[in-house]
């Protein structure tokens, strides 16, 4: 965009489709964040119109504008036209700017507001253009002006969807509430991680569901050693941004993985350096990140390793009293299952360290007269064992508490298993402490047994690396409610 040549982005863009990216986002500047106004930039929205017109697959969308570069009416208008033109590919990124952005304004004649304006400001825009995009009028705020509408021609699927950027805890909950995505530019994978657990809560108190999608600058290498080499000539050039990603190309895809476990369903790239970094990620990241695109047997163990370690620190940080609160909500929603409803036999676990506590849901079962079995391993197999609150347990294979007495239980007897996991994702796949325990136990348990996996929030992942052997389960119970998995 920086570049003031039209045919550059276009060709890049038609490149990116046709090397199997998933979109392609344009800045929206009127000159270089930082620079003099004598810089070329390419206004966003009529170049990606003549990117809708260049390409037929990838989505195309702004990242982000600012709210108060044009009038809401207006910036409706716009979107919803290129939504249209691109057959339903558009999306709407937005924000409220900042400060380096204020010479802009004053080399435009814009108006500029202070913080609190500009995010006032924006939650008024975005209740503007879904109310346009909806077919219906906008009342009126302090900063954004009624408008009867309609908005013609009406956008289809109520028009394209709006993601907020920003950094701070503030703009994420205005994202949970407003808008369909949030964005987080250039953070690490643990504030990521955190900000996009406190974007699905926040989200869930609106009874939303809102995306977490991650942005930034990535300075890749066919290896370690060229990626220093070009991080260093950035620096030699006066670029000294701190929340640049570098690495390897084989780097980028572990840091991919644990970026999309700590939530992110997008993550848009911008490749620097010379040569054909594009081609690179093409060639040596998209076929890695694809599902079905067969990972070695070494690289599913360090996937599953890497996430095994990240969402334990996730769970390890919560505060005791956050996961008691936590715990007694899940065993609530686990004793109100209807699949426990008519269980004599029911298989648990004993929890150990930060996991979500089960002896609320033991007790729960035990009272109701339900039977309980417990694992015990045994020739590096789980054998269930009658278990009754109360009882003694002692910490056996990976720590995992098991029941000191009680005899075995036959399996087929079981009636629902409610399975342990270091994390899930809502296809049913379980990421567990590694030793593939309940993978074997639940192929020998009959198929029609429910099995239900319970777990924080926050161990949902958007997707679970997995394999052939790789069992799932049919539910997974958090504080936030109970996610059905597709069918096994």
């Amino acid at each position: 965009m920086f570049s003031g040549d039209p045919a550059r982005v276009l060709e890049v863009a038609r490149r990116a489709e046709e090397l199997g990216y998933d979109g392609v986002f344009a800045f929206d500047h009127f000159f270089p964040p930082g620079a003099l106004p004598d810089r070329p930039s390419l206004e966003a929205f009529t170049t990606l119109a003549a990117v809708a017109a260049s390409t037929e697959r990838v989505r195309i969308g702004t990242l982000v504008t600012r709210a108060t570069l044009r009038p809401a009416g207006m910036l409706a208008k716009l979107a919803a036209q290129l939504h249209e033109m691109s057959e339903g590919r558009m999306v709407l990124g937005i924000g409220t700017g900042d400060p380096i952005d204020r010479p802009e304004h004053e080399a435009y004649g814009l108006p500029y507001l202070d913080r609190r304006e500009r995010r006032e400001h924006l939650v008024e825009t975005l209740g503007c253009l879904r109310a346009l995009f909806g077919g219906t009028g906008w009342p009126g705020g302090r900063f954004v002006p009624a408008m009867e509408g309609p908005l013609l021609p009406a956008p289809r699927g109520g028009g394209p969807p709006l993601w907020v950027g920003g950094f701070t805890d503030a703009m994420v909950r205005l994202a949970a509430a407003h808008a369909d995505g949030w964005n987080g530019w250039g953070m690490s994978i643990p504030e990521f991680a955190r900000k996009a657990d406190l974007l699905r809560r926040a989200a869930a108190e609106h009874g939303r569901v809102v995306e977490a999608t991650w942005a930034g600058i990535a300075v890749v290498g066919r290896d370690e050693d060229e990626a220093g080499a070009m991080l260093e000539e950035r620096y030699r050039r006066g670029m000294l941004e701190t929340n640049v990603w570098a690495g390897s190309a084989q780097a980028l895809v572990w840091w991919l993985e644990g970026l999309a476990t700590a939530g992110a369903s997008w993550a848009v790239l911008v490749p620097t350096g010379s040569g054909d970094r594009l081609g690179l990620l093409a060639r040596e990241v998209l076929p890695h990140l694809r599902e079905g695109g067969g990972p070695s047997p070494a690289a599913l163990r360090e996937a599953k390793r890497a996430l095994r370690r990240r969402i334990r620190d996730l769970r390890d940080a919560l505060p005791a009293s956050e996961r008691a609160t936590r715990s007694r909500t899940i065993a609530d929603r686990v004793l109100g299952l209807p699949e426990l409803a008519g269980a004599r036999t029911v298989m648990a676990f004993a929890s150990f360290g930060s996991e979500v506590d089960t002896g609320p849901i033991l007790e729960g079962l035990a009272a109701r007269g339900v039977r309980l079995a417990l694992p015990r391993i045994r020739d590096g197999e789980i054998v269930p064992v009658a278990f009754r609150p109360g009882e003694r347990l002692e910490p056996a294979a990976l720590g995992v508490p098991e029941p000191a007495e009680g005899g075995p239980l036959p399996e087929e007897a079981i009636d629902v298993v409610i399975t342990p996991g270091v994390a899930f994702d809502r296809r049913g796949y379980r990421v567990g402490y590694g030793g593939g325990f309940y993978d074997r136990f639940l192929r020998r348990v009959r198929p029609e047994v429910p099995r239900v996996g319970i777990a924080f929030g926050l161990q949902v992942v958007e997707a679970v690396p997995h394999g052939e052997r790789d069992e799932r389960v049919d539910l997974v119970v958090t504080e936030d409610g109970v996610i059905r998995c597709p069918s096994r």
